[in-house]
């Protein structure tokens, strides 16, 4: 009954196209008709130079690869669809990154390619639009590089897939997913004179960039992670692309918002803020992405965030990032967490404050905890998360943010808890030369705890002293309190990667209807 009910609430915040593909995705059933249209289509790939970095997966003259921490040797022969590992580790595995890893031979990638070529002409592994879409993408790219190691047979799988993709756009779950499907597709597009395939493939891509590019440049999910991600694979869809083509502008508009938004953020701050799913390694080369923008001739500026909801607060002492917006999009908030009024901080050039991250999508009580909001800077009421987070991608009731003033140096907003009106947070950010305040202030029934968070960054863990009387001494930082009930520290993790995660400290203060924290240097 309780998942029942859950069910209804998060597919009222749905577009009617999701609902309705689901059901057609539902009874469709075999590869569709634009597979075998496809299969005899000649394909000229562009000469591509930027070629992004990928994690090395495979140990030279086996078939051991080790994805997000965890490894499996196949042996003598490949399982494209083992999943022993969960999902996740079998869709990196298929997303065949290793074509693009310089440190193994041509001759054994190419070996890995025709391979599962055999296994998807043979039907033994499923196709799925999203890893299709990203195998499209390595693909291309290690035939543009290596086109004497591109096998008749990957070919005409390529084409196979690519019909495929045509046929089953993710309309259903939208977001990064429609868009990866929108550029894969496009980039076919740009290798081959298919006439359908162009014009859905542009349509698609048109589609996409009017509706999740926000004005301020954020990806709507609002996750800098993906936003990396789909930039890096829109600046190959740019190089591949024809100038004449009608929607190179609207992709080369959108390059530089995203860009410029990304560089506002590394820019103003020294530490890379990673709100809800966003992996900190995914995010190590923003500026290698700022450089290529550039290298483009795309013109890269800085966009402050305003549209997305996050707020960035700073003098000469503190940088603070604050998560001041809603769950986005309504329709997509699979990678939205319950943090609302969340912050990262940095004081004097040092990552202090930090949320515990992501390191699973499986779902479990990791997945849950990571998502909630006891694992992010901000405030329980009544030890309930802010949004009814459930599954590993679901959302049912939300919370719903007010920005009450947004200045340099000061943030004033509130969040109203799913459920009901009478459980409301309002937290005051005030920079003032030496300190940092922050103000909570809670609206609810008396009896109902209330419990505020600070994560502190791993690298901290070993300058953090004892509490004593409403402080709390953190290297060169004095934290004060005033209006709590107790305080205590408590032991967390800090997720660097999926799989990988390293001890932190959280200090969790209790209160009974307003408190003061202030950070002095």
């Amino acid at each position: 009954m309780d998942v029942g009910i859950k069910t209804l609430r998060t597919i009222r915040y749905l577009k009617f196209r999701q609902i309705l593909w689901r059901l057609i995705y539902f009874f469709r059933r075999g590869i569709g008709p634009s597979a075998k249209r496809l299969s005899g289509l000649n394909i000229n790939i562009p000469r591509v130079n930027f070629f992004p970095e990928v994690p090395r997966q495979l140990e030279s003259g086996t078939l051991c690869f080790t994805i997000h921490h965890q490894s499996v040797d196949f042996g003598h022969a490949m399982n494209w669809s083992d999943q022993q590992h969960g999902r996740l580790w079998n869709y990196h595995l298929q997303y065949l990154d290793f074509l693009l890893d310089e440190n193994l031979s041509v001759t054994e990638r190419q070996t890995l390619l025709d391979d599962i070529s055999i296994w998807i002409r043979s039907e033994k592994l499923e196709l799925e639009p999203y890893p299709v879409s990203l195998r499209i993408v390595n693909t291309l790219l290690f035939a543009s590089k290596y086109p004497v190691h591109f096998t008749a047979v990957a070919k005409k799988i390529l084409l196979h897939q690519t019909g495929y993709l045509l046929d089953h756009p993710e309309y259903h779950i939208d977001g990064n997913h429609l868009m990866e499907n929108a550029l894969a597709l496009r980039m076919m597009a740009c290798c081959t004179e298919d006439q359908e395939l162009s014009r859905r493939s542009r349509k698609l891509l048109r589609e996409c960039l009017n509706v999740q590019i926000l004005t301020d440049g954020t990806h709507v999910e609002r996750s800098l992670g993906y936003h990396a991600g789909l930039l890096q694979r829109m600046m190959i869809l740019y190089e591949m692309m024809p100038e004449t083509w009608s929607d190179r502008i609207a992709l080369r508009n959108a390059i530089s918002a995203m860009s410029s938004c990304l560089n506002y953020y590394h820019r103003q701050l020294c530490f890379v803020s990673c709100f809800g799913d966003s992996i900190r390694l995914e995010h190590a080369n923003h500026s290698g992405l700022i450089q290529q923008a550039e290298k483009l001739g795309i013109a890269v500026n800085e966009l402050e965030p305003k549209e997305s909801g996050y707020r960035i607060l700073k003098n000469r002492h503190f940088e603070l990032m604050v998560n001041a917006g809603d769950i986005m999009p309504p329709w997509q908030p699979g990678h939205a967490h319950a943090d609302v009024l969340s912050f990262e901080m940095a004081v004097n050039g040092i990552h202090f404050m930090a949320d515990a991250g992501v390191s699973t999508y499986q779902e479990g009580a990791q997945r849950n905890y990571e998502r909630s909001t006891a694992a992010h800077n901000t405030v329980n009421i009544g030890m309930h998360d802010q949004s009814e987070m459930w599954a590993s991608f679901r959302v049912a009731r939300r919370a719903k943010c007010n920005i009450i003033c947004s200045e340099a140096q000061q943030l004033d907003a509130s969040v109203r808890h799913y459920g009901t009106n009478l459980r409301t947070h309002r937290r005051k950010f005030i920079l003032d030369s030496n300190q940092c305040v922050i103000i909570d202030e809670v609206t609810a029934a008396q009896s109902i705890p209330r419990c505020a968070s600070f994560h502190f960054h791993p690298q901290l863990r070993d300058v953090i002293g004892q509490i004593k009387d409403h402080t709390l001494q953190v290297s060169e930082v004095l934290m004060q309190w005033d209006g709590a009930i107790r305080a205590e520290l408590t032991e967390g993790t800090f997720a660097l990667d999926f799989n990988k995660t390293v001890k932190s400290v959280c200090l969790r203060i209790w209160f009974e209807f307003d408190l003061k924290t202030v950070f002095y240097v």
